[in-house]
């Protein structure tokens, strides 16, 4: 609407030749402005972060956790993450670049969640509780239920309405592409 505004006063007080000149000269800012703003605000970032500096991910704490859809895969690059003290999983010595998930169960059911199909060698942990106060359920480090070696895989009763923590890690703190499924 504000274009439009702006034409029909500059309108009436130019002639023809001037009118022909101001359209063309505000049509080449409109087009180039926002590419202008999203230059300026790109090189904004660069200079408050760093173009090598790693952000870490959303997920990163268990506070941050991502809820999963149920029989919907999330793929995720752990590159980023970082090793937090709350990252313990039960089955395995060393892990690290963990990142968070949650999941809540439609009904009393049978829940599986998986890491096949990841770049690198999982594990998982699954919770109860809430952050701060978790309490470990089950946990699987390498030969998932369904067979696969280096990704892990769990199998659990769950609770209808109740949400589950989870944690997908690195064995020996590797990272990669996550690729993890709930159903």
């Amino acid at each position: 609407a504000m274009p439009v505004r702006i034409l029909l006063s500059t309108f009436s007080v130019m002639n023809s030749s001037s009118l022909r000149r101001s359209l063309l000269d505000r049509k080449i800012f409109a087009c180039f402005a926002p590419g202008i703003l999203y230059g300026l605000l790109g090189l904004l970032w660069l200079w408050q972060f760093g173009s090598g500096s790693a952000v870490a991910a959303v997920n990163d704490s268990c506070t941050g956790a991502i809820a999963l859809t149920n029989g919907v895969p999330f793929e995720k690059d752990t590159t980023d993450a970082t090793t937090e003290a709350e990252e313990v999983a039960t089955c395995a010595g060393g892990t690290g670049k963990g990142v968070w998930f949650t999941f809540t169960a439609p009904s009393n059911c049978t829940i599986s969640v998986s890491t096949i199909g990841s770049s690198f060698d999982t594990v998982l942990q699954v919770f109860t509780g809430s952050c701060g106060s978790l309490t470990p359920l089950v946990c699987n480090d390498d030969n998932s239920p369904a067979g696969y070696l280096y990704q892990a895989g769990v199998i659990f009763l769950g609770t209808a309405s109740t949400t589950y923590h989870i944690l997908a890690t690195g064995s020996g703190g590797q990272s990669g592409t996550l690729r993890i499924i709930a159903t």
